[in-house]
């Protein structure tokens, strides 16, 4: 026997459709429908009743076998309330602007996590706060810091690696010499100010930090 926690019936976002899944509002179209040529409007209608179709499942789930749908609507709740607690275990490699990054998430997310009075008012404070001016100063911070992961996600998708990068010793050679051709070419394509970066933080190279909790040899 299987059990299957998410829905088999999933909605793809549609630009011509106001829908959000989970919301109590119905699918509606989105203004400017009757400006669209013939075959837009048939991609619209197909959209909307796929819509129409992803709130009729949600609404039947939800009677039939409400525990689930709390599953599932939780599922997003408990990641953001224990995103501090990874990102502390992360800290020493990654730093603080990843534990920052993480409450600042909480904080805008709050009210949702420890729920609202009818009012609208927190039922609990949230004890961390951060003003607009720390806000732009930490972005520009954890931008710097996630440059590099950016990179190494770019590089292992050219080469078509997993996301941990890691290579059978029986392709190797076909990718080490892959990945020679990309780094000498991303280098060379690049502007001055951007190659001694490139150069310094290549995610291949000794030193380099690596997804497990030691660094590149």
């Amino acid at each position: 026997m299987q059990a299957t926690l998410s829905p088999l019936l999933h909605y793809a976002a549609s630009p011509y459709v106001d829908y959000t899944p989970g919301s109590s509002t119905n699918p509606k179209f989105t203004p400017g429908y009757e400006n669209l040529d013939v075959e837009q409007k048939k991609i619209a209608d197909r959209a909307l009743k796929a819509a129409f179709r992803a709130r009729a499942y949600e609404l039947k789930m939800k009677a039939l076998n409400p525990a689930m749908i709390d599953v599932i609507d939780q599922a997003p709740l408990r990641e953001l309330s224990i995103r501090p607690i990874r990102a502390v275990t992360r800290g020493m490699s990654e730093g603080l602007p990843a534990i920052r990054d993480a409450l600042i998430d909480v904080c805008d997310y709050w009210d949702i996590i420890v729920g609202s009075h009818p009012k609208g008012v927190s039922t609990l404070p949230c004890p961390v706060r951060y003003s607009d001016v720390e806000r732009e100063r930490h972005t520009a911070e954890y931008d710097s810091l996630i440059k590099p992961w950016r990179l190494r996600e770019t590089l292992h998708e050219q080469l078509g690696l997993d996301p941990d990068g890691f290579v059978l010793s029986e392709k190797y050679d076909r990718v080490k010499e892959a990945h020679d051709r990309v780094q000498e070419k991303l280098i060379n394509e690049a502007e001055p100010e951007d190659k001694e970066w490139l150069v310094r933080c290549w995610p291949c190279q000794d030193g380099q930090l690596a997804y497990t909790s030691e660094t590149c040899q």
